[in-house]
């Protein structure tokens, strides 16, 4: 398997692989190449309309997909947006925030396509 350095928390993937095997980490790599840039996007569409619930939903998915992944970098950053917009603090940033976390998802997403098995 090939890996971007740092991306995917090899502890997780390693958990993956004595739980499920291969077609389970296979099966969990695909889902989320093909749901995990929707959330993304949802939070994004959201924050450029102003809707921080909408984008605190998005991130509270795109953050729990990550970390079933060991998409760390990925899960963190969700989880602070998340968390910032609960507390009732909407960021003045959210849009730039949401655009890190489509620039976070594009590195995971390349890191996982190196993993996938056809």
């Amino acid at each position: 398997m090939g890996d971007v350095p740092g991306v995917l928390d090899d502890a997780v993937m390693q958990r993956l692989l004595r739980i499920g095997g291969p077609t389970l980490v296979n099966g969990l790599m695909q889902l989320f190449v093909q749901r995990a840039p929707a959330r993304a996007e949802s939070a994004a569409r959201a924050a450029a309309a102003g809707d921080a619930a909408a984008v605190a939903h998005a991130a509270h998915s795109l953050k729990s997909m990550a970390g079933n992944l060991g998409a760390t970098r990925l899960q963190g950053l969700a989880e602070a947006l998340e968390t910032d917009i609960a507390s009732g603090r909407v960021p003045p940033d959210l849009e730039a925030r949401t655009d890190v976390l489509l620039q976070e998802l594009d590195t995971v997403k390349r890191a996982i396509e190196t993993r996938i098995d056809a």
